[in-house]
């Protein structure tokens, strides 16, 4: 036995354990892993590629049929079991692992190959997907094993024909399977293989044939149609220029290399990196490492290596994930390139430390510092992820439980409205629909019209409930009735044609009303609970949004901060323009030494009508504490400017000078306050502390 085939058992075997630990039967909380169900078990029906969910069975235009056919030999198999669903995506990632090894020994040394596989073992977005019924890791196995067989390939054409098939197995995969395929076909043309490139060039396109000709007579790729508009959920927006596409590309570079890249290299649990409404250098700096190491196997290691396979796609998958709406940009699309990023940013630790050859020394810890960021975080982060497994979150459990309840008391011919449309067919077994996001008359309509018998009214985190959904019942209750409430929840079902039971304002005042109460009585959870609700049902009434900021005041005073910044930032997105709540959020940030965030927050509270002495001065603390000294100054003179008598204005004042050393300055700073505030203590005490100091330095 080699030591190539003894790696990859000992590999596919470490990965199968690692997949069955992480192994969770629950579904994924997405709703593209339930519309690949729906295609897969149309399929195993005998019905074509059609979503029935919809009783108008219409066509799949969105995904290439690769993965709903391997669900379809699932449900055949193990007729409705999404388990058996998902143990086919575990023995994808399986044979992932030892297609990664197999790759990338070609290129590197053993030692190189075994740790980027150990890292993928480990890796927790890999983990989190090794058994979602979603298309990432099957397009990881094909993409893989397109290499794999273009690296291992015998001469001529016959030799060809694995890679040919493996490549358009990704290409049925995903829509980005494209970028499999041009890589291949960049390598055969840099190699001069151009009787290869003729036929494997011919031989896709003839392949791709059936999936074009299915998408052409059904309407078009919903994905093309998206991918030209400068918003695929908003047509009106129009679609794309040169100008448009130029931003989305600099918004997705951004993305990828500050947020998204750190984000799969360096997944460290708690840490958000950086977002475009706050800069904070730490952040960015760590951000910077692992995308400046991939970076550097690219250009650098062109220059030293050449076009390898592995570099020629990174490159090509790339440029294609840049062009996608920005929108859709996550962690999600890096998985089938995973692999190949932990390679360059190994491979790119490794030619820096050769570099540093002639100091050893540097070159032990560059490698062991290496080591520790790359395989410490993802084993953390692994860890967290495994602890999360198994639960949903009490919102989407609401939701789960009142398709099941519209699963044992309703007709099996209902249509039902609702967000999450594929999931809450999978829950319920009833035909489901979305509802149109607009106007509440428009709204109830298109419902009428489509045959809408149930209505779902959830406490999902999704805008189009509040700003569309939740209106539309509150014009037409005398459309809707209540059949079902989830306990302890604000999730409905309701009924389409009857005189409704909504809540009406007298229910309204008196959740007001108990909310109040247990505030004062001290029970501020209780008091949680019942605004939420009450906002749930009428999301646009300032006066609730006042009281629930009031709360968060509350909990911010009991030192419960992460509860009264939870508050806030609801408080935020439903009354932006209410300035107190920014005030609040300056001073929570200050006291969870989030001072860039801060700064944002009091900044905000300025532009929206709050201003005045105490506000600059936590506005100067704040950049006194990030360093920026001459900010704090000047922000420290604004508020001098509202008000000339708070004595710790001056104290700090004289303090920034001192740090800048300006002792003039400091001196100043405190004779014009004694002189504003004759016989204050603090100040006069600083003035002779400041005197003697200066009268010591000099006799020094």
């Amino acid at each position: 036995m080699t030591t190539r085939v003894r790696d990859s058992l000992i590999f596919v075997s470490a990965a199968l354990g690692m997949g069955l630990l992480f192994f969770d039967v629950k579904l994924s909380l997405s709703g593209d892993n339930a519309e690949f169900v729906i295609l897969g078990r149309a399929l195993a029906a005998g019905k074509g590629l059609v979503y029935l969910n919809n009783p108008a069975l219409p066509p799949g235009t969105k995904y290439p049929p690769g993965f709903p056919t391997i669900l379809a030999a699932a449900d055949l198999g193990f007729p409705g079991s999404i388990a058996a669903m998902k143990a086919f995506v575990v023995l994808a990632y399986a044979i992932s692992i030892p297609f990664t090894y197999l790759l990338l020994i070609r290129h590197a040394t053993r030692g190189i190959a075994c740790s980027v596989t150990v890292l993928c073992l480990i890796s927790p977005i890999l983990l989190e997907y090794s058994h979602q019924l979603m298309s990432e890791v099957p397009f990881l196995l094909a993409s893989l094993g397109a290499f794999v067989c273009f690296e291992y390939r015998k001469p001529g054409i016959v030799g060809m024909v694995p890679t040919l098939l493996a490549m358009m197995a990704a290409y049925y995969t995903r829509t980005a399977g494209v970028a499999v395929i041009v890589s291949i076909l960049l390598l055969l043309a840099l190699r001069k293989e151009h009787k290869l490139l003729v036929i494997v060039s011919v031989g896709a396109i003839l392949l791709a044939l059936p999936w074009s000709i299915h998408t052409h007579i059904h309407g078009g790729s919903q994905y093309l149609q998206k991918f030209t508009n400068v918003d695929p959920y908003r047509s009106d927006l129009g679609t794309l220029s040169i100008l448009t596409l130029l931003e989305r590309v600099g918004e997705n570079l951004w993305s990828y290399f500050f947020r998204i890249i750190p984000s799969v290299v360096l997944p460290v649990p708690y840490l958000s990196y950086p977002t475009t409404s706050e800069f904070n250098l730490l952040l960015y700096l760590v951000a910077a490492i692992p995308s400046a190491l991939v970076l550097y196997f690219l250009f650098a290691g062109l220059w030293l290596e050449g076009l390898t396979s592995s570099r020629v796609y990174l490159g090509v998958y790339f440029c294609v994930i840049l062009l996608w709406p920005n929108i859709w940009s996550g962690y999600r699309f890096l998985i089938p390139i995973a692999p190949l990023l932990y390679f360059a940013s190994i491979w790119s630790v490794q030619e820096i430390g050769d570099r540093l050859r002639a100091r050893r020394k540097w070159r032990r810890w560059v490698s062991l510092l290496a080591a520790v960021m790359l395989f410490g975080s993802n084993a953390v982060a692994s860890v967290d992820l495994y602890a999360r497994r198994g639960t949903h979150p009490p919102n989407w459990d609401a939701y789960f439980k009142a398709g099941e309840w519209i699963r044992d008391h309703s007709s099996p011919d209902a249509l039902v409205a609702c967000r999450k449309a594929f999931l809450m067919h999978l829950v319920s077994g009833r035909y489901t629909t979305g509802y149109v996001w607009g106007e509440p008359d428009e709204v109830v309509a298109e419902m009428e019209k489509s045959g809408v018998n149930l209505v779902v009214l959830d406490e999902l985190p999704y805008n189009s409930t509040p700003e569309h959904l939740v209106p539309a019942l509150n014009t037409h209750r005398d459309r809707f009735r209540i059949l079902h409430q989830i306990a302890d929840h604000d999730t409905y079902v309701l009924e389409l044609g009857r005189i409704s039971t909504l809540p009406d304002s007298q229910d309204m005042e008196g959740l007001s009303r108990d909310a109040h109460q247990r505030l004062q009585d001290g029970d501020l959870d209780g008091a949680s609970t019942l605004l939420s609700r009450a906002l749930t049902r009428a999301p646009t009434q300032s006066e609730l949004w006042i009281a629930y900021f009031n709360l968060g005041g509350a909990f911010q005073r009991n030192g419960e901060m992460e509860k009264a910044l939870g508050i806030y930032n609801d408080v935020v997105a439903g009354i932006p323009e209410y300035p107190n709540v920014h005030l609040n959020l300056g001073i929570l940030y200050y006291d969870l030494r989030k001072y860039d965030a801060s700064i944002s927050a009091f900044r905000k509270a300025i532009s929206n009508g709050v201003d005045n002495a105490r506000l600059r001065y936590s506005l100067a603390k704040a950049y006194e504490r990030l360093g920026a000294l001459e900010g704090a100054i000047d922000e420290l003179l604004m508020s001098l400017k509202f008000n000339r008598d708070l004595p710790q204005t001056y104290l700090a004042l004289a303090a920034i000078h001192e740090q800048m050393g300006n002792d003039v300055g400091a001196q100043a700073a405190l004779e014009e306050g004694l002189a504003r505030l004759p016989g204050n203590q603090a100040i006069s005490s600083a003035l002779n502390a400041f005197q003697s100091n200066r009268q010591h330095d000099t006799k020094d």
